[in-house]
């Protein structure tokens, strides 16, 4: 299943994707419905494009997320291999989606310390005195 706007995919990416057993979505209002624990989520841009919500809602269901370095680039706290998937070039992407389709183990590891950074780093909670400190700093400068 793909989530999102496809607008900006190849013609060949929506030829390739029409011909098989993927189904485009395009937008999903309730994404609870469609997503489950372990499921690919990517982040297939080459810059970095404000994708920190996007990856905290992924952490935060357990999604195996595989980006592109420069799109994440000063996330704190994303370790390769270990909660995430990150990768040089978009040309990359195919390869690895395919191994991890493959490779349930190395999904629910990755899913699971996901979740695991986002309840660590990620939550309103652990954001709020962050947040406070920084006002503070303000409100003292």
């Amino acid at each position: 299943v793909i989530i999102g706007n496809m607008e900006q995919a190849s013609e060949s990416m929506k030829a390739n994707l029409s011909q098989s057993l993927v189904q485009c979505l395009g937008y999903v209002r309730n994404l609870y419905k469609v997503i489950n624990p372990y499921d690919i989520g990517i982040i297939p841009y080459d810059e970095n494009t404000g994708t920190r919500t996007k990856i905290a809602l992924y952490f935060a269901h357990k999604l195996v997320v595989i980006a592109i370095k420069k799109s994440v680039y000063g996330f704190p706290n994303l370790i390769n291999g270990e909660n995430i998937i990150l990768i040089d070039k978009l040309t990359e992407m195919d390869s690895v989606i395919y191994s991890l389709s493959k490779d349930f183990i190395l999904r629910k590891k990755i899913g699971e310390n996901a979740r695991s950074t986002y309840k660590s780093f990620l939550t309103w909670e652990k954001q709020v005195p962050l947040i406070d400190e920084i006002l503070e700093n303000i409100k003292q400068n």
